[in-house]
């Protein structure tokens, strides 16, 4: 009885060692099974992986060279006529005839390419700076006295005088910056056609900003012409050395940019590029300030006018005055900007660059807030002993203290760059 329960126990004991070995079989397979599906799902993964990476990624530094005829001055010229409705009633109506010309500098660009984001999108990242120097900026101002108001009779109180003066700036400056962003959707990145596989449909933003600083230290009358009594005197041109004249004007702006881009590897380690954008602001903020040092002159005793038929008799008081615009102003900006490049790898991750690129934009000041000071030479003559003024010089003080109410300016600013960087890859 008791071998019989020792073989029963041995028994029991056998069938349970081999329903143990048999799940201990099975636990096994399924493991097995787990690690051979988490291997086929890493190599798609790594099939997917290297797929993507064909696009490469990148850092660069660029070293470019850009010609521009700049909007951002233009406008900075063209924004004291601006107050042309201000000074419907003053005696200085203020026509410009700006002349920019073309300034060149010199400036960097620092960025990331090919920023992975999955299969089918990368992104890119660019900063850049550019300084601008030129020495040659003419702005020809007309300038027009219509008429003056004096008391007693009026064949003495009509005054009439039109002049033109030319500023020429010195010492004047621009710096341009940018900072922006962008990614590419790639739509055909999983094809089998490598002419397509790199075409990209691009959305981004940018911060775009410039500023302007120009200084004249000389005026020139080219001509005028006074007319008193029916008696007309012509000016001859004279260079006044007491002018000093300063510009500053600012804009910035957060622009929205759609486009394409297109990379196509045309021999081993050989790439070219392409990318076209378009651009328009969606914020934008101006500032301006204008300051001029000068001397004026009133032939005037105590309010009685300058007698027209003995004016040496009469003294001539020239005062120092300082005239001034300053405030802020709403700007637009949209046009388009073009680049190429050929793209050279020397080792896996060193290469070197070379790039063109055409920008075109207009820039556009839609309102203003930049105030001037009441321009009190809209008087006339005699005003210190006179109570009441004159309704058109009341007018023309209190036009002249509103903001600028137009017309705006409104200019073109044309670029072209040529580029040369270093590229690392990786």
């Amino acid at each position: 009885m008791t071998e019989f329960r020792r073989d029963k126990n041995v028994f029991v004991k056998t069938i349970e060692s081999g329903l143990r070995m048999r799940v201990l079989f099975r636990i096994l397979r399924c493991v097995v099974y787990c690690l051979f599906l988490l291997g086929s799902v890493s190599a798609q993964n790594s099939t997917a992986s290297e797929d993507w990476k064909r696009h490469w990624r990148e850092g660069f530094f660029r070293i470019i060279q850009t010609e521009v005829r700049s909007g951002t001055i233009q406008n900075a010229l063209l924004m004291s006529q601006s107050f042309l409705i201000n000074q419907a009633y003053s005696n200085s109506l203020k026509l410009s005839d700006p002349k920019v010309g073309d300034m060149k500098g010199i400036g960097f660009e620092l960025g990331r390419n090919g920023i992975p984001g999955g299969k089918y999108f990368k992104s890119n990242l660019l900063f850049s700076y550019t300084g601008f120097k030129s020495n040659h900026i003419q702005n020809l101002q007309y300038e027009s006295a219509a008429y003056e108001f004096v008391s007693g009779s009026p064949t003495n109180a009509n005054y009439t005088s039109i002049a033109a003066l030319d500023y020429y700036y010195q010492s004047n400056r621009l710096d341009t910056m940018r900072i922006g962003y962008s990614g590419d959707v790639l739509p055909f990145a999983s094809g089998k056609n490598k002419f397509l596989s790199s075409l990209g449909i691009r959305i981004g933003a940018d911060f775009y900003g410039n500023l302007a600083k120009l200084n004249s230290n000389s005026r020139l009358t080219v001509s005028g012409i006074n007319s008193l009594n029916s008696n007309t005197v012509f000016e001859f041109p004279r260079v006044d050395p007491f002018s000093h004249k300063t510009i500053q004007y600012t804009e910035a702006y957060l622009n929205a940019v759609l486009g394409l881009s297109y990379s196509l590897e045309v021999a081993e380690g050989v790439r070219i590029y392409f990318s076209a954008e378009y651009f328009q602001s969606v914020l934008s903020h101006g500032f301006y300030k204008d300051e001029e040092q000068n001397f004026i002159s009133r032939e005037t005793v105590y309010g009685v006018a300058a007698d027209p038929a003995s004016p040496a008799q009469q003294p001539d008081f020239r005062i120092p005055i300082t005239t001034y615009g300053k405030g802020t102003f709403d700007t637009m900006m949209k046009g388009y900007r073009l680049q190429m490049g050929y793209d050279i790898r020397l080792t896996e991750t060193f290469g070197v660059n070379l790039s063109a690129g055409v920008w075109e934009a207009t820039h556009t000041v839609v309102d203003s807030h930049v105030q001037t000071r009441a321009n009190l030479s809209g008087i006339g003559r005699a005003t210190i002993l006179r109570i009441t003024p004159d309704r058109e010089e009341v007018a023309a003080m209190y036009l002249t203290s509103l903001p600028a109410l137009g017309p705006y300016p409104s200019s073109k600013d044309y670029r072209t760059q040529l580029g040369a960087a270093f590229v690392f890859k990786y």
